[in-house]
This record gives C-alpha cells, structure tokens and sequence, in this order.
C-alpha cells in the first residue's frame, strides 16, 4: 500500500481572495485520489477549520470524498498546489484538534 499524499492548495476565487487548504490524500489512481483529512488556512496560516468527507468543524465545508489527483493541478489555472510532509501536516491537525476538538 503505497504512503498518503499531503499537499497544500492555494485557490484564488473571482471577487472572494484565496482560499487555501492543506490535505491528506490516498491515491486512487493517476488521476484521483481519496480525500481523507483536510484543513483550512487563513492568509496568516492560522487554522480555520478542519474536515473529513463525512464532517467539517470551523470555517470549512464537507469536502467531496474523491477529488483530482495532485500530479492533475497544472490542468487547474486557479489552483497553486505544493506537497507537504507527513508532519507538516499532522502539526496542523494537531492544532486544529486543539482549537475545535476531535472530528
């Protein structure tokens, strides 16, 4: 079983700003993976909220339980996207425990 991805997007939205996230993903296949955790971030990096596809805490939808994989972001003019480290993301969703609790 190969290792989860984590990756950090960065959408600009038309008359809103940004809005940016921080995910673990396992992948599917080339082209999508599964949405396991993931985390909003304000401009400053503070944590806004946190989600699974089955629930959210904070500022932050559900999410959709399959989404494009992250090799597929170029096709996305809108969306800038990094990887993370496995505890990069594990500090965050530590943090976001903290402030809103187990999800």
């Amino acid at each position: 079983m190969s290792e989860n991805l984590y990756v950090r997007t960065t959408m600009n939205v038309a008359g809103v700003g940004s809005a940016i996230h921080v995910a673990e993903l396992a992948e599917k296949d080339a082209q999508t993976c599964t949405l396991l955790r993931m985390i909003a971030l304000a401009p400053n990096d503070s944590v806004m909220g946190a989600a699974t596809p089955r629930t959210s805490v904070g500022s932050i939808d559900i999410p959709h339980s399959e989404v494009p994989h992250p090799d597929t972001y170029s096709n996305f003019p809108d969306i800038v996207a990094e990887r993370v480290d496995a505890e990069t993301f594990a500090g965050l969703w530590n943090e976001a425990m903290a402030l809103y609790g187990e999800i």
